[in-house]
């Protein structure tokens, strides 16, 4: 199941030029299409904000001011963003955290990061890439990418069931008692079993069990 993307923002921090920004645009909306999903190329449907790295580790709040003026972009319009492209030059953890936590947990908008080096081969656009990038953006906004063929399908899903998986990460030895264990449990929503919800917790860190503590109060 293919997913429409309709009103999206391009965060260059990467310098592209002109012509390697309608590249981007039309490279993920014309690969889009070879894996079913319908990603605008139109110029009143995407919106460019430009910027630099170094502007964005020197001022704390330049990233969250950027999502903020293209939320108010779109919102404008009676529009709502669907989903906000990175461009990095360089991996940059700090500014890729920012963005997961701001994009996530404040502003509740689909973002995707990626890299200009990754992006591009030589001086094209590396449509492999492009159209991994796609899947991963088709799964974000809900859609489904792969499926178990009927053949393949096993009897517990010949019959309406929730397929569940839960896991406990534990810090490093040197870290235990100072941070937490992170407990995480995803269950699927749908008769494929492709989509799934997902809620994760800190719990004590202290004793390493495998146990998720409260089991009985997850949503």
């Amino acid at each position: 199941m293919a997913q429409t993307c309709k009103n999206w923002c391009v965060m260059d921090l990467a310098g592209l030029s002109e012509n390697q920004f309608k590249e981007v645009v039309m490279g993920f909306s014309n690969v889009g299409k070879e894996v079913g999903m319908n990603i605008s190329k139109q110029k009143e449907d995407v919106l460019r904000i430009t910027g630099t790295m170094r502007q964005a580790e020197d001022m704390a709040g330049s990233i969250e001011e950027k999502i903020k003026q293209a939320i108010k972009h779109f919102d404008g319009d009676g529009k709502k963003m669907e989903l906000m492209l990175i461009i990095f030059p360089f991996k940059a953890g700090f500014l890729y955290d920012k963005i997961k936590q701001l994009g996530d947990m404040k502003y509740s908008i689909t973002t995707q990061c990626c890299l200009k080096t990754v992006l591009y081969k030589g001086d094209s656009l590396n449509k492999q890439v492009v159209g991994n990038i796609c899947l991963k953006i088709n799964a974000k906004l809900g859609g489904i990418n792969h499926i178990l063929a009927p053949k393949s399908k096993p009897a517990v899903l010949k019959r309406p069931v929730m397929v569940m998986g839960a896991d406990v990460s534990h810090p490093a030895p040197e870290s235990r008692g100072l941070k937490p264990s992170i407990a995480a449990i995803v269950a699927s929503v749908e008769p494929k079993a492709a989509n799934y919800e997902v809620e994760i917790r800190i719990q004590d860190g202290g004793q390493n069990e495998e146990v998720i503590q409260d089991m009985k109060n997850s949503h």
